[in-house]
């Protein structure tokens, strides 16, 4: 019984103090638990608000130790903060007359790289097709930053500098962090905590403290107090309430970059001067006028990657009730879907925009009269200022690749017009006097017929031709045929840039306020260069032009009664990563190649040295320094000067126009020992064509084919090239010159001698 009762003590007395030991680790961990949970929403998610509250949590419980208790605090208050400087404009004074702020960084370039096609899809494996791959991880642990604000507070008159604040959100970089804590304790000097923040004196040029999470530098230790006291909430008042900007501050979600001037506290500085100063000069007090600056609300400006491609606005803005005569003067009509209707599918690059209402609202009256319209001085106003509604220009994208070399492009402008016979009458005596003046066409031009109109045809110098036609109210001038009915096509046929795929993303970016237009099509606009581009950079451009296939700039501009807007995008960023992945595999197969020449060289070995020279010439068949250097080889190393001379031949045609290599290598033909003059006809052909394609007007060239004459013989020719070489040299003939052409008179002399012709 004794035993039993012993055993029964013990496991009672062991089953309360198990309890109780639990109820002790319950009570030790519950703080800890909502801690932890804090800090993995914190580090983690970046929950700021479910940290703190979690954070305030762990605060309230008696049981969380001294230890954790102390972090708590300290990362509840960085939690707050974050929240607080999530918009930075809420940081500064409502007064602040310009403000520029830079968000999220890291991720607008990780969207960008995402575009570009360079950025890596979260597999770690290897690149199979070779396309340029960046990891996620690394743009976002190099770009951490959370973002940055600089804001002007007002102006100091006797340092003659504007003053201002500037805050640093450094996010994960704590890199950035560090050094500041380092270095501003060295740098500078420890001046009185600012709100308990550690506050730094530089110079006693600037202030900087150093929150939880920001770093907020002023030339005024005020203007740091501010922006601590709406972080922690002793002042509610900022440029965010302002509600002057409201509406500009509110489209930033998207932007990286947004900087504004804040032009009402900027004017009330500004009419003191102003007043001042039209008070001495009336020209002062009449641009005030004309002006009305009292009217300026803001400037404002965004720029940043979004869903579409990367985009650049600027806007100013003027108050409802303005009288800026010059912004009302810059003013025209609103572009409509008709004027687009005009410029032809296929179109690389346009520009539209509207002078004047459409002819059912036109202000100007048609002159009506019986014969043919009379064209006077005032005409050529009215054109502009009255009868001209819209205009458009374009270039078009070639159909085909094409032969490179010069030729008028396939542009063409549209008109559309109140009066056409008025518009007709004026454009065709202008082309005609122009026609006439260059002396090579007629006043009247000559008759042709496109797509079923009427047209005519201007000629002018190097068979430029320049056709005009009319079609209802358009009038239509062409740089061609096919330009004028592809025009005529547009709109009659349903065939304009409104119907062209390569536009259709980014033509609705024109709204009903657009006045100005400006289209392009880098792919297409590659295509057109590659007519005018020679050789290997057609190669270039043609893979630009596939890179571009599906990419748009454009510009336009937006003029309402009281907004001016500037609009730049760029739509259907290129996916590059193929592109530079292939670009890179060529660098490097290049540079093998390269070096398995040199190796070769170095070694002796000139059969292994051609084969690899050979083999870089074909994937590189324009390298003249390669071929320069296989005909060295089989001359001076494998002494086959008929396989040289053949190569002499190629690289003669490989140089095209290049008159300097030309020349270069035929200088050293004839004048290096080691070639012992066994290419000295090779050397002629080269001159020759070196100073053809310089209309013979260089006199180095010169100098080099008149000892290639005397080389070949004749001296007679030596003589006139090396007098040419000494006339085009001037003062810059040296007696290397003079001697020469002495040299070569003695030698023709005796020549003549020898044959009878001096007797």
């Amino acid at each position: 019984m004794v035993l039993r009762s012993i055993t029964y003590s013990l496991a009672v007395s062991f089953f309360v103090g198990a309890l109780h030991s639990a109820h002790m680790v319950q009570a030790a961990t519950g703080g800890a638990d909502s801690f932890y949970k804090a800090y993995y929403l914190e580090t983690e998610k970046q929950d700021w608000s479910g940290a703190a509250d979690l954070y305030k949590e762990a605060l309230d419980d008696s049981r969380l130790s001294g230890d954790l208790r102390a972090q708590a605090k300290a990362r509840m208050q960085a939690c707050r903060e974050e929240l607080a400087s999530a918009d930075f404009a809420s940081l500064v004074p409502p007064t602040t007359l310009a403000y520029v702020e830079f968000t999220r960084p890291g991720e607008h370039l990780e969207q960008l790289l995402s575009q570009l096609g360079l950025l890596r899809d979260g597999s770690m494996a290897g690149n199979e097709n070779g396309a340029v791959a960046i990891s996620p991880e690394l743009v976002r642990e190099l770009t951490g930053l959370r973002g940055a604000a600089l804001a002007v507070t007002g102006f100091d008159p006797i340092k003659m500098q504007p003053t201002g604040v500037i805050i640093l959100n450094p996010g994960r970089l704590e890199v950035i962090r560090g050094l500041l804590e380092t270095g501003l304790p060295i740098g500078g000097k420890s001046v009185e905590p600012i709100d308990g923040f550690p506050t730094y004196n530089i110079e006693n040029e600037a202030f900087v403290t150093l929150t939880s999470r920001l770093v907020i530098a002023g030339t005024m230790r005020s203007d740091i107090d501010g922006v601590i006291a709406r972080l922690t909430g002793r002042e509610s008042s900022s440029l965010k309430s302002d509600s002057n900007l409201a509406k500009e501050l509110a489209t930033r979600d998207d932007s990286m970059l947004f900087f504004c001037l804040n032009a009402r506290p900027v004017m009330g500085m500004a009419n003191i001067m102003l007043a001042a100063g039209a008070a001495a000069d009336p020209n002062v007090a009449v641009a005030r006028a004309l002006l009305d600056p009292d009217s300026l609300q803001s400037v404002v400006g965004k720029a940043g990657i979004g869903d579409k491609g990367l985009f650049l606005d600027v806007s100013l803005r003027l108050s409802d009730d303005h009288r800026n005569l010059v912004y009302n003067f810059l003013r025209t009509p609103a572009i409509d879907r008709e004027t687009l209707r005009a410029i032809p599918s296929g179109a690389a690059a346009f520009i539209a925009t509207a002078l004047n209402p459409p002819p059912g609202e036109a202000v100007y009256q048609a002159q009506k009269t019986d014969g043919p319209p009379v064209i006077t001085a005032l005409d050529f106003g009215r054109e502009i200022f009255a009868n001209i509604t819209t205009l458009a220009a374009f270039v078009l994208a070639p159909d085909q690749d094409g032969t490179s070399g010069w030729r008028v492009p396939d542009a063409g402008v549209v008109l559309t017009v109140n009066d056409p016979s008025k518009s007709e009458a004026l454009w065709t005596q202008m082309l005609g006097i122009a026609s006439l003046a260059t002396g090579s066409g007629a006043m009247e031009g000559a008759p042709v017929q496109v797509a079923g109109i009427k047209a005519r045809s201007f000629t002018f110098p190097g068979g430029v031709r320049v056709l005009f036609a009319t079609d209802d109210h358009d009038v239509i001038v062409a740089s061609n045929e096919n330009v004028l009915a592809r025009s005529l096509a547009a709109r009659n046929d349903h065939e304009s840039v409104l119907d062209d795929p390569g536009y259709a993303g980014s033509i609705g970016a024109i709204g009903s306020a657009t006045t100005k237009a400006i289209f392009a099509h880098p792919g297409r606009l590659a295509k057109m260069a590659m007519l005018y581009t020679p050789g290997s950079d057609r190669a270039e451009l043609a893979k630009a032009a596939e890179v571009l296939t599906d990419t748009v700039a454009l510009l336009l501009v937006d003029h309402s009664n009281d907004t001016l807007h500037f609009g730049l995008r760029v739509a259907g960023v290129p996916d590059v990563g193929p592109l530079l992945g292939a670009e890179l595999a060529a660098h490097r197969a290049a540079s093998e190649r390269e070096e398995r020449i040199s190796h070769a060289i170095q070694k002796g070995k000139w059969d292994a040295a051609l084969a690899a020279i050979d083999a870089t010439l074909d994937a590189e068949p324009g390298r003249l320094d390669l071929i320069e250097k296989r005909c060295k080889i089989l001359t001076l190393k494998k002494n086959d000067v008929d396989a040289a001379n053949v190569c002499l031949d190629r690289y003669a045609e490989a140089a095209g126009d290049n008159a300097m290599a030309l020349n270069n290598l035929a200088w050293a033909l004839l004048t290096e020992e080691r070639f012992g003059e066994k290419h000295d006809a090779a050397a002629l052909k080269l001159s020759e064509r070196a100073c053809k394609l310089t209309g013979f007007k260089n006199w180095a060239y010169l100098d080099t084919l008149a000892l290639a004459e005397f080389r070949a013989g004749n001296a007679a020719g030596a003589v006139k090239h090396q007098r040419e070489a000494v006339r085009l040299a001037g003062k810059k003939a040296n007696d290397e010159l003079k001697s020469a052409l002495a040299k070569y008179e003695n030698a023709a002399g005796a020549s003549q001698v020898a044959s009878g012709d001096g007797s």
